[in-house]
């Protein structure tokens, strides 16, 4: 089955399903670079709150893949006590199986439509593992490609979810989201002294 057909399969599933989603990650990105990327996985966003864990973790099994959970405290790198119990919510649940194509559901939490809101998440994901070096190539990317980008709204959000740029993608950035990531950073220091 062909990355489009097993697009096509999941989409059917979802929609029977009745949950809201979105496709996400690398498929997703290539809409907003220069050139298309090449992925190995299929991302989707579920939107749904209450049983989309069940709904995704019920997909996977369907389709006769290996599930994974990835949990909110590993994603986050802590704390310790709540990765070994596994304790905080599931954020992602990801379904693999040798010589297939694999599939993530993304839990409900991380809006991702828009550019911006991808930039967002891309953000996100290098701040925690400053090794996805696809994510950085995809902020580079799509900062080339010269489109049409909500900086005010990027800002916005980063502010409101105390969202910094990652380090390792500081040369590639607009300088307002630099100015943005500066601010967050200070505030974040200011209320780490206050306690």
């Amino acid at each position: 089955m062909d990355l489009i057909e097993r697009l096509q399969k999941i989409s059917k599933l979802l929609d029977t399903k009745e949950i809201t989603y979105a496709l996400a990650g690398g498929l997703a990105t290539s809409i907003y670079r220069n050139e298309k990327r090449t992925t190995e996985d299929l991302d989707f966003l579920l939107y749904s709150s209450s049983g989309s864990e069940k709904i995704a973790k019920d997909i996977l099994i369907s389709l006769n893949l290996e599930v994974r959970e990835t949990r909110k405290a590993s994603l986050e790198g802590g704390p310790r006590h709540a990765v070994k119990r596994n304790s905080t919510p599931a954020c992602i649940l990801v379904g693999r199986k040798e010589g297939e194509i694999g599939i993530d559901f993304i839990m409900p939490g991380i809006p991702c439509l828009t550019v911006e809101d991808l930039i967002l998440a891309k953000f996100y994901s290098l701040e925690n593992d400053a090794s996805r070096f696809k994510d950085a190539d995809d902020i580079q990317s799509i900062f080339q490609t010269g489109q049409s980008i909500d900086l005010s709204y990027i800002c916005g959000q980063m502010l409101d979810l105390k969202q910094v740029v990652p380090r390792s993608v500081e040369k590639i950035v607009p300088p307002i989201l630099l100015q943005t990531s500066k601010s967050v950073r200070k505030n974040i220091t200011k209320d780490l002294r206050k306690v």
